[in-house]
């Protein structure tokens, strides 16, 4: 009996390591141009606009591609985005340490902070204080981007 008790624990325990150390949500590995260079879809822009601590608006923007929904880097600083447009913006980019990356878009000049970056999605999010549609408001924008 003391054999079986013990084996069990011992399951238990690989088991509840095993649990604990393959679930690390993140980026674990630094972000790479080649990682995030290529055409990608912009699959959906979010957006939470606060007043302090208080959520007013919780919204997902109207996709509504004209021709295409898209964001292309190519591998070293220039980009092109384009979201409900029947022209893309030229811009530029540029990847900091560990998890973030600097996007300038036409007026906009932004650091994102990249929640995921895998073969297959590319999510960011940024906050701000100075949105002009929301004048004293703090709102945080998501992208998500597929290929």
């Amino acid at each position: 009996m003391k054999r079986n008790l013990l084996a069990l624990y011992i399951l238990s325990g690989l088991l509840s390591i095993s649990l604990f150390t393959g679930c690390k949500k993140g980026i674990k590995d630094p972000v790479t141009l080649d990682k995030a260079s290529g055409k990608w879809s912009i699959n959906a822009i979010r957006m939470k606009v606060f007043n302090g601590t208080s959520l007013l608006k919780d919204s997902t923007l109207p996709w509504r591609p004209i021709v295409e929904n898209y964001v292309s880097f190519d591998g070293i600083s220039n980009l092109n985005y384009c979201f409900n447009s029947s022209t893309s913006t030229p811009g530029e980019y540029k990847l900091l340490p560990n998890d973030s990356i600097l996007l300038k878009v036409g007026n906009d000049n932004r650091r994102w902070k990249i929640l995921l970056l895998t073969e297959t999605n590319f999510n960011i999010e940024t906050t701000a204080v100075d949105n002009s549609a929301f004048p004293g408001a703090t709102v945080v924008t998501y992208q998500g981007f597929v290929r």
